[in-house]
């Protein structure tokens, strides 16, 4: 919580004047570069055949079976979109299917949405999360989890969990704080 009579919680500015030196710079810069036919190919080239197949209407199967040169002119078009800053509005379409959560569950909220996308958009994507989550491991803090390469939600509620069950075989107090930053 928030407690300082000095300072509005909303003045950005006071807060990095009086706080600022306890937050650490994050010096890292996020720089992917362009896209290569190369980089394209070879994600498509990983992928199982069972995969399902696009809203743009392409299978992996007839992906797979494309030249590297049409990889060279996709990867032109990526770095175009990017540079541009929008999609062409089919390529960023989807469609949305509900996965049961549990067997036989009818109602709603006993789904979960999962987004079909085209498998060009697809193909953008997986490049460059990959490339974002090689850039957030040289700086996340080791205490995060959510999003976090090689973490989950256990890394997070064992140890609560634990914290938890020694309070109360201690009989000490125990008190918690949840901050979800956007």
């Amino acid at each position: 919580i928030f407690k300082d009579d000095t300072v509005d919680p909303a003045d950005w500015a006071a807060i990095l004047r009086r706080y600022g030196h306890l937050m650490r710079k994050r010096k890292v810069v996020h720089n992917v570069g362009p896209i290569t036919g190369k980089d394209l190919w070879a994600i498509v080239r990983r992928w199982s055949t069972h995969k399902a197949g696009g809203f743009d209407g392409w299978r992996v199967s007839e992906m797979q079976r494309l030249p590297l040169a049409f990889y060279e002119r996709l990867a032109e078009l990526l770095n175009l979109i990017e540079t541009i800053g929008r999609w062409p509005g089919g390529e960023i379409e989807g469609m949305i299917g509900l996965v049961l959560k549990e067997a036989g569950a009818a109602e709603p909220l006993r789904h979960r949405p999962l987004t079909i996308m085209g498998l060009m958009y697809r193909c953008w994507s997986i490049l460059r999360m990959a490339q974002s989550t090689e850039w957030q491991d040289k700086w996340i803090h080791s205490g995060l989890t959510g999003g976090v390469r090689g973490k989950g939600a256990p890394d997070t509620y064992i140890p609560l969990a634990m914290d938890v069950e020694e309070a109360l075989r201690d009989e000490a107090n125990l008190g918690g704080l949840s901050l979800d930053q956007i």
